[in-house]
């Protein structure tokens, strides 16, 4: 995108926030592992904008894309498996290091989240020995990246519109359906890209639509915002472990992130600087890594 929206940076804060806090202090914000919901609307929406920008002015290439996500996110990822191992020779126990060399290794192809599909339960208590269980997100988000630009090129350049939007619309409502029917943290559904997807399609499908606020109606679109926020933030506290997730109660934080999306871009400023007022000089990551 080529222009700057500090919206979408004031969002970001709010949902690592959330996560941040629900880590933290899980008694207290019991829903808000939802930040990583948020995130995944914000992404899906993002990338979408960038490549459907790069087809119009003819520029997009598939190995720029790839380049381009590489160096933004290899560089602080072997940071983190790097420091991760050191500390690790001296707190975890041989079988522990054994599985987080496991997971270290699927981190770098971006796989992990298969592997923490099959070994651990999210919220199953104390994950102390699996300390790059955060990047399960991350590798979430890249196989989108690495199937939604070939499914999206060959959609717009080879069939009607209106099919590109029946396809999306179906990949979400499968995806949505096929969580709620299988949603059990024990099972690696909370893991895995399938019952994900549709959440990054929703802010896919928002910036194809192409939909925008009326930047002359400030105070419909300061209130379409504050409904946003209070579906994402009352999800946060409403729900907890033993919500049925992913599912059908992932439509509240990602719709609201949607409605946030589409209406705070042009909504008065004085909102946007309460927002992001802690912010301000802080650069966050477009990947969750939550």
């Amino acid at each position: 995108m080529k222009a700057y929206r500090p919206d979408i940076d004031a969002l970001r804060a709010l949902s690592v926030s959330l996560v941040v806090i629900f880590h933290a202090f899980p008694k207290y914000l019991s829903g808000g592992f939802v930040g990583v919901d948020v995130f995944f609307v914000i992404s899906g929406f993002l990338i979408t904008k960038n490549i459907q920008g790069s087809l119009k002015d003819g520029s997009f290439s598939f190995l720029r894309f790839y380049q381009n996500r590489a160096r933004r996110l290899l560089p602080a990822l072997y940071l983190v498996i790097g420091i991760s191992a050191i500390i690790g020779l001296f707190y975890l126990q041989p079988k522990s290091y054994h599985t987080f060399a496991e997971s270290g290794t699927l981190s770098l192809v971006y796989l992990v989240n298969t592997f923490f599909a099959r070994k651990t339960d999210y919220f199953g208590g104390d994950h102390a020995d699996q300390p790059l269980l955060h990047l399960w997100s991350l590798s979430v988000e890249e196989q989108f990246y690495f199937l939604w630009p070939l499914m999206l090129l060959v959609l717009l350049r080879y069939s009607p519109r209106l099919m590109l939007h029946l396809v999306m619309f179906a990949v979400i409502v499968l995806s949505i359906v096929f969580g709620e029917l299988h949603a059990d943290s024990k099972n690696g559904t909370y893991f895995l890209l399938q019952y994900r997807v549709g959440e990054l399609l929703l802010g896919a499908w928002l910036a194809l639509l192409g939909l925008q606020a009326n930047r002359d109606k400030p105070l419909i679109n300061s209130l379409l915002m504050t409904a946003a926020l209070i579906l994402i933030i009352a999800s946060a506290i409403i729900l907890d472990e033993k919500s049925t997730f992913p599912g059908l109660n992932v439509l509240w934080p990602c719709l609201g992130a949607v409605l946030y999306l589409y209406s705070a871009q042009h909504s008065h400023k004085t909102l946007h600087k309460t927002i992001t007022v802690s912010y301000t000089h802080l650069t966050l990551p477009t990947t969750p890594y939550v």
